[in-house]
């Protein structure tokens, strides 16, 4: 139990350093239909310096520069519930040029999230691209949000 709070407040910090390295660039917050979806991003340089479990997520964090960890948290609109059944894929890459496509995976050490690494060297604007579907649904729901990378 103390494990899942400690990664409660992980989760809030992270999505909080996200919000906050972006603030007042875009919007990082989308109604689809049923869905609400919030994302955030930080730099893999950021996620080292979190406890080894958090480390670890994903096959563990990419070495070299440019890398970041996406992470989406989903909502049920009505029952303000997080969505723990989906499928989510996500495609990140610069304005115009060929997007890195991966699936996010379900970080469930805490509170449900899903995330993935994308690496993302120039800054700038990114367009990060969610597709999400639920076992209940027929087909996809797609999610667009354009994230501004800063210069570090």
């Amino acid at each position: 139990m103390e494990n899942a709070r400690a990664w409660k407040w992980i989760a809030v910090a992270v999505l909080a350093a996200a919000g906050a390295a972006n603030a007042g660039h875009l919007d990082q917050h989308q109604l689809l239909g049923d869905i609400e979806i919030f994302y955030g991003m930080t730099s893999a340089a950021d996620v080292r310096a979190l406890p080894a479990a958090e480390r670890a997520m994903h096959g563990g964090v990419p070495r070299g520069t440019g890398q970041h960890h996406l992470m989406v948290t989903l909502f049920d609109r009505k029952s303000k519930q997080r969505i723990a059944d989906a499928e989510v894929w996500a495609s990140v890459g610069e304005i115009g040029l060929a997007p890195q496509r991966e699936r996010l995976e379900p970080m469930a050490s805490g509170p449900m999230s899903y995330g993935n690494y994308f690496r993302m060297d120039a800054p700038g604007r990114h367009r990060v691209q969610l597709e999400i579907k639920r076992p209940d649904m027929a087909s996809p729901v797609r999610a667009d949000f354009d994230y501004v990378h800063p210069r570090r």
